[in-house]
């Protein structure tokens, strides 16, 4: 039901964003700021109504969380995530394109409107899946990409599988770390993995934005 209505939630942001066969990013991002936040009421409307447990049990997942789940289920959401990536790596290309504007990108004979649809529908049918499982694990999407950016360059074809590589090191490393950092005699409780990567994502984002030599990036 999660990744069913992950699927319903992108279709009704494309419909709500797009404009006369356009999809505007900046309208994009305002309309998945307001989705968001009108979801997040939902949810908690919702948590007021249900059981003690049942409200923890959510709130674990809005946190994020790598509990062990079924392989079955793993290997679903590995298979959409792969399709995506492969979809996306495929046309890396493109999106070095994409990078230098609109407008040079539709000169150089690229379909603007139509790859930034494929785009969304890639990107958004990878984030629904593993949100579907894991819950909402924040900043690791956010700020590893920017990360390896710095260090690699802006070539897509490089940049996709580093930051694929680099992003899943850090969960697995974010995910030791909830594990075990309260694990003693004094708390024995376990931490959400979205703790971990919002408290390190979070300041060393800022960092990012603040060096002068990242300010390119943006």
């Amino acid at each position: 039901m999660a990744f069913v209505s992950s699927l319903a939630s992108l279709l009704l942001i494309y419909w709500i964003a797009s404009t006369k066969g356009r999809l505007p990013v900046y309208t994009l991002l305002l309309t998945g700021v307001i989705f968001n936040a009108f979801s997040f009421a939902l949810i908690m409307f919702i948590n007021s109504l249900v059981s003690f447990e049942q409200a923890h049990r959510i709130w674990y997942l809005m946190i994020g969380s790598l509990e062990a789940e079924s392989y079955r289920k793993v290997a679903v959401v590995g298979a959409f995530v792969l399709s995506g990536f492969v979809l996306l790596f495929l046309h890396a290309g493109k999106m070095n394109l994409m990078a230098l504007g609109d407008e040079n990108a539709q000169y150089l004979g690229l379909d603007v409107e139509k790859f930034r649809r494929h785009i969304f529908f890639a990107a958004s049918l990878m984030i629904g899946a593993t949100v579907s499982l894991s819950g909402l694990i924040g900043f690791v999407g956010l700020f590893v990409p920017h990360m390896v950016r710095l260090r690699l360059g802006s070539d897509h074809r490089l940049l996709l599988p580093a930051s694929a590589l680099f992003g899943a090191g850090f969960l697995v490393l974010a995910d030791l770390l909830a594990r075990t950092v309260l694990s003693g005699a004094t708390y024995q409780t376990q931490l959400p993995v979205g703790v971990i990567t919002a408290l390190i994502g979070g300041p060393f984002f800022v960092y990012l934005v603040k060096k002068p030599s990242s300010r390119g990036m943006w």
